[in-house]
């Protein structure tokens, strides 16, 4: 791993092979990268451990759904929430036996759903379809604000 991101728990080395983790409590996973667009990619490796936890054939079929909708929230933390490259984005992940969920979080400024109205089928629209892209991949999308905290909760059903 390079120097820019930081990974709290390294599953594969901890757990084992998937059989062994104890799938009534749930796998905690945290990423911490730069706020730049570099730095995003590790966000790939990471979601791929966690959700080695869940087997192979499930692990494959929530990644491709949850690995983009991340990006997309890690990229729009990057290009819209006034970072500086020193900035952070903190990820948690959890795999609980009924769903996956990841937490995003950044210090940008807030986010203000007036900016990114949905797109609307010919009208032309610069910004948005990022969201509206995240909203169908996931099954739970959620915002929130904490003190100087943007959250974003993404979650997948199992």
């Amino acid at each position: 791993m390079d120097t820019t991101g930081t990974r709290t728990t390294g599953l594969a080395a901890q757990r084992g092979p998937a059989e062994s983790v104890d799938t009534t409590r749930p796998v905690t996973s945290r990423l911490s990268v730069a706020a730049d667009l570099l730095s995003v990619r590790e966000v790939g490796p990471w979601l791929r451990d966690l959700l080695a936890a869940t087997g192979a054939d499930e692990g494959a079929r929530l990644l491709a759904r949850l690995e983009l909708a991340v990006h997309e929230v890690c990229t729009n933390a990057v290009d819209h929430a006034d970072l500086a490259p020193t900035d952070r984005i903190r990820l948690v992940g959890r795999v609980h036996p009924h769903r996956v969920v990841v937490a995003v979080s950044d210090e940008g400024r807030p986010f203000d759903g007036a900016d990114a109205p949905e797109p609307v089928a010919g009208v032309a629209q610069v910004r948005g379809y990022g969201l509206m892209i995240v909203r169908q991949l996931v099954d739970e999308v959620a915002y929130r604000r904490t003190g100087t905290w943007n959250t974003w909760l993404l979650t997948l059903h199992r």
